[in-house]
């Protein structure tokens, strides 16, 4: 049986441990997810969750995610505890956004998963750039930064997968702004990969 906790929305910020289930919808990509509450996680959300039924760090959410959506993502969520007596509590969110990496090993981490990568020249990257508010955009910006202290065939996999993960992204909460529904939009960056979505629309939105 389930039951809405309580109505009032609680926002969390959490990590990503596994992606139990996905199904595409008329409304985007809807998963269930394993997550690990955050430290930055504020005492005050902990009580709220704990209110509502979930004294655990590591509970499920279920909600509409962002396409591509990875183990080890962080990411932030706004929602409802709703109680099932047969299956345990679950965190119903209705919105989930990305979190991008931006301390020098979480940046590592993100980019030390990519094929052809590997940690050493991950971890090049990452102190290279560390001091900065938002790696992935200096990269994305002007990719050259980070041939300094790796080659350039491992840099263009590092962009490409980059731009591949956030551009698309990107373009979907600037398509979400504009009031498109979530089928629409994931119909729009299909047609459009590859290409700067936001700026191509901003130009020319027919």
């Amino acid at each position: 049986m389930l039951q809405r906790a309580n109505g009032s929305p609680i926002t969390i910020m959490a990590m990503v441990t596994s992606v139990t289930r996905q199904k595409q919808t008329d409304d985007g990509l809807w998963a269930v997810l394993k997550v690990y509450s955050c430290d930055q996680e504020s005492a005050n959300t902990k009580l709220e969750l704990a209110a509502a039924g979930i004294s655990s760090r590591i509970f499920e959410v279920t909600g509409i995610v962002p396409c591509g959506i990875l183990v080890k993502d962080k990411i932030t969520c706004i929602g409802t505890v709703i109680r099932d007596e047969k299956y345990g509590n679950k965190f119903r969110a209705s919105d989930i956004q990305l979190v991008k990496p931006k301390t020098p090993d979480e940046f590592r981490d993100h980019i030390a998963i990519i094929s052809g990568v590997g940690r050493v020249n991950a971890d090049k990257v990452a102190r290279l750039l560390e001091g900065l508010d938002d790696p992935i955009a200096a990269i994305l910006k002007d990719s050259s930064i980070i041939l300094t202290v790796i080659d350039n065939a491992v840099a263009e996999i590092i962009v490409r997968y980059l731009r591949m993960r956030w551009s698309l992204w990107e373009a979907e909460i600037f398509l979400f702004s504009l009031g498109l529904r979530r089928v629409d939009i994931r119909k729009v960056c299909d047609t459009l990969f590859g290409q700067d979505i936001k700026a191509g629309i901003s130009a020319d939105p027919f």
